[in-house]
Parts: C-alpha cells; sequence; structure tokens
C-alpha cells in the first residue's frame, strides 16, 4: 500500500471534495446561508424557538475543526468567486451546528470508544495490514492543524470533530428510522422499468444550415446574456517571480569513479542487453555396451551485454545527473529558509508582513540560483519560456494557482531543477468576459441552432395539435407523413427508443395520446409519437426485480428526508437568515 502524506490524502480526495462542494452550493441556493441572528455583545446565535444558543465559543471551536478542509477547498476557488463560496461553506457550517445543537436536545451523544473506533478504522490511518499507524494518525494532525502547538491540542480538535460527525450520524439515523416504501410504490417503479410500450412516431428534422439568420440585436442580445460563462470569457492567468536552481549547475563538482560506474553497471544490467538465445549442448557419455543409447541435449540460456566501455560515459552522465539532483535538492532547502524569511522590520516597516523573493535574492546572491518572472500563464497554457528554462510546465501550472499569497514561498522539483516561486494576488489575473468580435462567430452558430431546432419543434407541435381534433392517421394521410410503428421493452431501451420511453413515462402520456420528443445525439430531429399501450411483463420478472427497486427507492427516501430535514432546521429552530 503506498503510503502518503497528509497532503497527499487530501490532494487524492480533491475530486471528490470539489462534488461535496457542488452539493453544499446546490443544498445552500434557496435554503438559509450565514445569518444576521448573532447576539451582537456576546456573537452567539439565538435559536428563539429552543430558547437556547449557539455560543461564540461553540461557533469558534467549529470552525477551528474543519477549517484544514474548508481553506483546501477555498484554494481551488477563482478569486472572483471565493467570497460567495467562503459564504456558502460558512452558511453549512452554522447548519450542521443547529443540527447538532438539534441533537443535544434529543439527547444523542457519541462515547469516547465510539470516536476511538471511527479514527481506528478509518483508511487513511492504516497500515498496509489494514492495522490502525499511530504515526500517520499523527502526521495528518500536524499538517491539518498546524495552528495547535502540541499533540494533545491537535488530537482534541480531531477527536471534536468525529464526535460532532458521529452524532450527526445518530441524529439522522433517528429522522430516518420511519422512512418506508409501499407495494404501490415498488409497483409503478416495477412497470416504468420493464414495460413494453408500443407506439408509432414521424420526424420532423432540424436544418441548422437553412435557418433564419440571426440579426445584430439578437447577437448583442445572446452576447449580454451568456458573457459570463466561462466558456466566453478569458483564462485565469499569473505571473510568478520566481528563483531556479538548476542541476546543470551542481554538476561540475560531481566526480564519478569507475567503481561506481561498475556498482551500477553490474547492478542495473538488464538495461544493456543486446540479445538473448538458447544454445543447445549435447552430453555424450562413455558407452557401457555395445547398445547405442540415446545423447541427452541439454539447453541453455545464454544473454549478450553492451561492454562495459561502450556505455561507460553514458552512466557517468547519469550518475552525476542523479547526485546533482540530490545535492540541488539539499542545497536548496538551506536556501529556501534563507529567501522565506521576512525583510528586516526597521529598514522596511511597510512590508514587514510579506516575502520580497526578488529583493532577498539580490541580498543573499545564493549559489547556482536564477532570478526571474514569468510571462503570464494560464492552467490550459503557456509558460513557454519557463518551459524552455525548466522543462515541461504542467505540474507547475497545476498547483500554482492553489497558493496565491504575499507571505510565503511555494516549492517545486521540476524536470531540469528545483523552483522557488510566490505567487501575489496582484499578478493574477482573474477571467474576465471575451469581446464580442471574439465571440461573434460562436454566438451566431449558436443562434441557427437554435432557430433550427426552433422551427423543427414548431413543426411537430403544430402536427400534434391537428391530430388532437384530426386524430393521428387521418392527419399523417393529409400530410402526406408515414407513421413508423415501434415496440420498445423499457429495461432494454437505447438511443432514439430511450429518449422516447423516458418521454412518455415522465410526462406520464395516456395510451391514445401524443408527445413530442427531442432527439439531440448523433441525429438532430423533433419527434411526434402516438402512445399507443403498454404491456407488462411476466410475474415471475417482478418477483425477481422488486427487492431492488425497494432498496433503491428506499435509499432515495432516505437521502431525501435527511435533506429536507436538514434544510429546514434553521427555520424550526427560530431562525431568519439571509436568503441566498
Amino acid at each position: 500500500m503506498e503510503q502518503m502524506t497528509p497532503a497527499a490524502v487530501i490532494r487524492k480526495n480533491a475530486p471528490f471534495l470539489m462534488i461535496i462542494s457542488g452539493i453544499l452550493m446546490a443544498f445552500t441556493i434557496g435554503s438559509m446561508g450565514p445569518t444576521s441572528c448573532l447576539n451582537a455583545e456576546s456573537g452567539s446565535l439565538n435559536l428563539p424557538n429552543w430558547d437556547d444558543e449557539i455560543s461564540r465559543e461553540e461557533q469558534v471551536e467549529y470552525h477551528d475543526q474543519n477549517a484544514f478542509e474548508m481553506n483546501y477547498q477555498l484554494s481551488r476557488i477563482p478569486e472572483q468567486y471565493k467570497d460567495r463560496f467562503r459564504n456558502i461553506l460558512l452558511g453549512e457550517f452554522q447548519n450542521k451546528l443547529v443540527l447538532l445543537k438539534d441533537a443535544q436536545r434529543k439527547k444523542i451523544l457519541a462515547t469516547k470508544d465510539e470516536i476511538r473506533e471511527k479514527i481506528k478504522k478509518s483508511p487513511q490511518f492504516q497500515d498496509d495490514k489494514e492495522d490502525f499507524d499511530i504515526k500517520k494518525y499523527y502526521s495528518f494532525l500536524g499538517y491539518a492543524y498546524q495552528q495547535k502547538k502540541t499533540s494533545a491540542e491537535r488530537a482534541e480538535l480531531y477527536e471534536g470533530k468525529i464526535k460532532n460527525e458521529i452524532i450527526l450520524d445518530k441524529l439522522k439515523s433517528k429522522v430516518i428510522e420511519k422512512v418506508s416504501i409501499s407495494d404501490d410504490e415498488i409497483k409503478t417503479v416495477f412497470h416504468d422499468k420493464f414495460d413494453t410500450l408500443n407506439y408509432e412516431f414521424i420526424k420532423f428534422d432540424v436544418d441548422f444550415k437553412n435557418s433564419k439568420n440571426p440579426t445584430e440585436k439578437d447577437i448583442k442580445d445572446l452576447y449580454e446574456t451568456v458573457k459570463s460563462q466561462s466558456e466566453y470569457m478569458s483564462e485565469r492567468q499569473a505571473k510568478i517571480s520566481y528563483a531556479f536552481f538548476p542541476f546543470s549547475k551542481y554538476e561540475g563538482a560531481i566526480k564519478i569513479s569507475d567503481q561506481e560506474i561498475k556498482k551500477y553497471y553490474d547492478d542495473n544490467k538488464k538495461k544493456y542487453i543486446i540479445k538473448e538465445f538458447t544454445l543447445t549442448k549435447v552430453n555424450k557419455k562413455k558407452k557401457k555396451s555395445k547398445k547405442k543409447k540415446k545423447e541427452k541435449k541439454k539447453k541453455e540460456k545464454t544473454v549478450k551485454y553492451k561492454p562495459l566501455e561502450k556505455v561507460k560515459e553514458s552512466i557517468r552522465k547519469e550518475l552525476k545527473i542523479s547526485k546533482s539532483k540530490k545535492i540541488a535538492y539539499e542545497a536548496v532547502t538551506t536556501i529556501n529558509k534563507t529567501l522565506s524569511s521576512k525583510p528586516d522590520v526597521s529598514t522596511d516597516p511597510a512590508k514587514n508582513n510579506f516575502v520580497d523573493l526578488e529583493k532577498n535574492f539580490k541580498l543573499n546572491k545564493p549559489a547556482n540560483g536564477e532570478f526571474g518572472i514569468s510571462e503570464y500563464f494560464s492552467i490550459q497554457k503557456g509558460g513557454v519560456e519557463l518551459t524552455k528554462i525548466m522543462g515541461d510546465t504542467t505540474t507547475l501550472r497545476d498547483v500554482a494557482f492553489t497558493k496565491i499569497d504575499n507571505k510565503s514561498i511555494a516549492r517545486l522539483t521540476m524536470p531540469k531543477g528545483e523552483l522557488l516561486y510566490k505567487l501575489s494576488k496582484e499578478n493574477v489575473k482573474e477571467p474576465i468576459p471575451l469581446k464580442l468580435e471574439q465571440v461573434q462567430d460562436k454566438l451566431i452558430t449558436q443562434i441557427k441552432q437554435d432557430n433550427g431546432w426552433d422551427e423543427a419543434k414548431k413543426k411537430a407541435e403544430k402536427f400534434v395539435k391537428i391530430c388532437e381534433s384530426e386524430g393521428w392517421k387521418k392527419t399523417a394521410d393529409v400530410q402526406k407523413l408515414k407513421p413508423i410503428p415501434s415496440s420498445a421493452d423499457i429495461s432494454k431501451a437505447k438511443g432514439q427508443e430511450l429518449t422516447i420511453v423516458k418521454e412518455i413515462i415522465s410526462k406520464k402520456v395516456a395510451e391514445g395520446k401524443f408527445a413530442i420528443v427531442k432527439r439531440d445525439q448523433l441525429d438532430k430531429f423533433y419527434l411526434a409519437v402516438m402512445f399507443q399501450s403498454r404491456k407488462a411483463p411476466d410475474e415471475k420478472i417482478y418477483t425477481k426485480e422488486s427487492p431492488v427497486i425497494k432498496t433503491e427507492l428506499k435509499e432515495k427516501k432516505i437521502a431525501d428526508t435527511w435533506q429536507l430535514y436538514s434544510k429546514n432546521i434553521q427555520e424550526v429552530a427560530g431562525i431568519k437568515g439571509n436568503k441566498e
């Protein structure tokens, strides 16, 4: 099992954290945001319906328990969205605190044994044998709770976080304990999954090429509507100040002995195989009788290697590079401490809270280093000059935006050397809307596509409206259109069939009635559909599938019940917060 640092644990779960962030955003919009119902003197949060409050101390403690997760999530958010996202997270923190107070009112507790057991079973604290690894645990605490000086204080914070998670899990169990699923609910879902639908349809093609051309007003109106969307905005860009220490600068003083080369050659001989072949040897034994005996054949595998003399210089170069990387890493570790020091208060009081990388570099003149300021680059592209100097900048472009401040220097090992860099807020260009002329062709294409879809839809709608009074067959005959009969087993439906059956089921179309279906995959058209009938499957299928359906329905109802309960808890407690 790969051993990961606490930072790596969180980084590995970044996609999960971002999914959670998305859920928080969706959850919080339309629900209670951070409230203004605070006691101005004490900073406590009043819960009038419960005749209770959440003290400022409780709020600070909960924030400290979860701050490392919030800070990581915020580091991945573009600067212009951070304030709103921070409010969303704080609103969710507040919501959790109210839920915890609700659990307290219901006398729901977490024991010390439960807390210890949950920590011990956490995969991130387990070794290769899935046993609890206390070193991993304390390493994580040191990373997550750097603001605390002692291990005991850090453990207390984290155990408090786990305690709250257990209490909320118990509250959730209490809220959902009466959730049940009726037979009618199961049957409805079953038939909507396994029935066979019979229908006829007529296709109305979308013609993008000959659709109505947009006016200048159409283009300007669409631009104003979409200009704040990411695809119509410039990329977020930044430039870094940096000190770079090429590995090549450390190679000159490195001497590689012949013994080292020979040892490397012997240890890595597989790298130098030219050819492998098999020789067959015949073992002849002395004859003990006049009768001829069969001669035994023995196969021996032979390997031919490149001679040491021919690869000697390439090995020397490889060992030099390897040693130079190690020396550079150790040297730059020391240099980093010097360059990361704050300017002297007496000489530069205005910048006392900032690390001036350029000033410190020029002052200390570290050996083998080069100072520079990069051109602007984005996560997706740029950094051409940096690439020439340092090698592939993909990782740099990815991580640079996660640490934007004036107070610290970040470090990264690049393909060609060790990098110390700083990305200040003033050196970040946030995305802005592209100019109208830059996106005009794209807008015209979009409008023509929208017009094409709209024209095809109107044809289908007009046809269906006539069908409602004149009938399906008669209307098709008059317009010289030929309906296509079809049958679809819902459980096996794919492509166009699936699109049609989903529309019939979701709109609850009655037999003999009509539906209009949009098909926008590889094929582009609208369908006018006449739903004829549906046929239920064999009873044996119901016996087999109903338990699965019941489980799925219960899981969904549990999730919906808890989400609704959580969403409304502040209102139940009597908090009137800000609507997002």
